[in-house]
């Protein structure tokens, strides 16, 4: 579900001085394993310079464009969030964003704030300039713990998409992100790894978005992902597949369905990044690569 068109004269005041913003969990840098176009920075410059001078009234408009620190996330949130849902009366609105748009303006709620690193192709669109990565906040319930809502926000604050917990329903609980702590403990190739990040990735038989991202690292010189509980080491260059394009995946060429049909049983075609794409095999053991 994405957010309805803003009508942005209303701000959400009173209620960002209760913000109670629970400490982010830390990565360790962002890091991409391709780069976007040169030709792209001037564009993504244009786009930033408009969203940081936008006024009230513009569709790109935000209270803190391109937010420093957990609050400045949080504020731009609530803005985008409850002044979209405020032109609609209680019958036009989900049972799932009512209660979210409820813990926002009476201060039940509390926030973690991740960071997800963008490795699919549309990081270097732009829509929104260059976004390398998005900003995560998962909305709980100051009273009950529940996570209510899961909201992404582009890295310049504006509000990508989100969903939201439904109300009064077995099972409607929003499926669980791995901790990059919890990773380290249980894994021990993961215990020995490096510079762990959240990514977004997308592929024919293996995706992580934005609102249910993977885990990343390194490890001996090696990228790797954890996604559902299973390692997946990665591979460029491997023949093949090393110059397929992810749009070749993605509309099914000739070239990208010769790279699928040579993966071996177990492995997927994941991008990562503007055009890249990477083998993900399958981690045999806990004590070695594949």
């Amino acid at each position: 579900m994405r957010i309805p068109v803003l009508r942005l004269g209303f701000v959400a005041g009173a209620a960002l001085s209760v913000v109670q913003a629970a400490p982010a969990v830390a990565t360790e840098g962002r890091w991409f394993l391709d780069s976007c176009p040169a030709s792209n920075a001037a564009k993504a410059e244009m786009i930033r310079s408009e969203i940081e001078t936008a006024i009230p009234g513009s569709s790109v408009y935000v209270p803190h464009p391109f937010p420093q620190g957990e609050l400045q996330v949080i504020e731009d949130l609530k803005y985008q969030f409850l002044d979209g849902w405020n032109q609609h009366s209680r019958g036009e609105i989900p049972d799932g964003v009512w209660r979210t748009v409820e813990a926002l303006k009476t201060g039940a709620a509390r926030f973690e704030v991740l960071e997800v690193t963008e490795w699919r192709p549309s990081r270097c669109g732009f829509v929104y300039g260059q976004t390398d990565f998005r900003f995560l906040v998962r909305v709980h319930s100051s009273k009950t713990g529940i996570e209510l809502a899961r909201v992404s926000l582009n890295d310049s604050g504006l509000l990508s998409t989100f969903i939201t917990a439904r109300a009064n329903s077995k099972g409607g609980e929003l499926p669980a992100i791995e901790s990059i702590d919890s990773l380290r403990g249980r894994s021990g190739t993961a215990a020995e790894g490096t510079d762990f990040q959240f990514v977004a990735i997308a592929g024919r038989s293996m995706a992580c978005g934005e609102l249910l991202p993977c885990i990343a690292f390194r490890k001996s010189g090696r990228a790797l992902i954890s996604k559902d509980g299973h390692l997946f080491a990665l591979d460029l260059g491997r023949p093949g597949v090393a110059g397929v394009l992810s749009q070749d995946v993605g509309a099914q060429t000739p070239r990208g369905n010769a790279a699928v049909e040579a993966l071996r049983p177990g492995e997927h075609l994941i991008t990562v990044g503007a055009n890249g794409l990477a083998v993900a095999s399958p981690v045999s053991s806990e004590t070695g690569l594949p």
